[in-house]
């Protein structure tokens, strides 16, 4: 959808298949979105700053990613945030267009702080002509811009969720070797810090200390493990190496533009 596109009862029908069949769609329902659509596109056109309603990319300060966060409300410059909320519900108040989602967690982030990324298409549910009630909610879609936002300080560089993949990694004291440890990550064990810088390369990664002492953060490409029967595994792509981590034969897979990792493993047995 574009600014300017508003609802028939044929298309708000498409959406809502379930409330028009209990309640059927009208004219009322049309009118109540297009109005609620109508108000946020004149407070989200001028002028374009951050607004009740819309979309914010967030990254904090750990590395973990929220592409579709919420904004719920702005209060005098602090944005009180959605990470991961469902569809929010919307209702006019005073000429102005409010919100109330559910989800979490939450969060408040100056909006000063972020920078424009474009426009976006949501979806939002309001209220049929029955009010509250069970099954009474109209979704609609409509345009709204969407921002970005860092936390200041990152504890992993440029590091982030987006686009690579976090691993916690637990470091255990040897109880026989004093001053070596092993390590567990994925469910995998490594029996040495050889291993685990194996296992760094392989995922084109970096370790960080994490935030304990026997804590570390391995950051890299998404790994997939496969294990497959002889037959399929000699028939498998990928380049072959002969043990995988100290374990069984395994062809390896590596995608540099998606970083993807595909580990395909022989089965010891057929």
């Amino acid at each position: 959808m574009e600014y300017g596109n508003y609802y028939t009862e044929e298309t708000l029908r498409s959406l809502n298949a379930a409330y028009d069949t209990l309640y059927g769609i009208t004219s009322r329902e049309t009118e109540k979105v297009n109005g609620i659509i109508r108000r946020m596109e004149k407070a989200g056109r001028f002028p374009p700053v951050p607004q009740e309603g819309d979309l914010l990319e967030y990254f904090p300060q750990n590395g973990d990613y929220f592409p579709q966060a919420h904004i719920e409300t702005i209060r005098k410059g602090q944005a009180t945030v959605c990470l991961a909320s469902h569809a929010p519900f919307c209702h006019t108040k005073n000429r102005k267009v409010c919100y109330s989602t559910e989800g979490g967690p939450w969060t408040r982030v100056p909006s000063a702080g972020m920078t424009p990324a474009g426009l976006a298409t949501r979806c939002f549910q309001t209220w049929g002509r029955n009010g509250r009630c069970r099954n009474g909610e109209v979704y609609f879609h409509t345009v709204v811009r969407s921002w970005t936002f860092h936390e200041p300080n990152p504890l992993y560089g440029d590091y982030t969720m987006k686009e690579w993949t976090k691993y916690p990694v637990e470091k255990i004291p040897d109880p026989e070797k004093k001053g070596e440890y092993f390590y567990r990550c994925e469910g995998i064990t490594l029996y040495s810090e050889k291993e685990l810088e194996e296992l760094t390369g392989l995922l084109q990664g970096k370790l960080f200390d994490g935030l304990h002492r026997r804590a570390l953060v391995l950051w890299g490409y998404r790994m997939e493990r496969i294990f497959l029967p002889a037959t399929e595994w000699n028939a498998a792509e990928g380049e072959i190496h002969l043990s995988f981590l100290g374990g069984a034969p395994a062809k390896i897979q590596t995608d540099h533009k998606r970083h993807r990792l595909t580990v395909r493993i022989k089965k010891s047995n057929p």
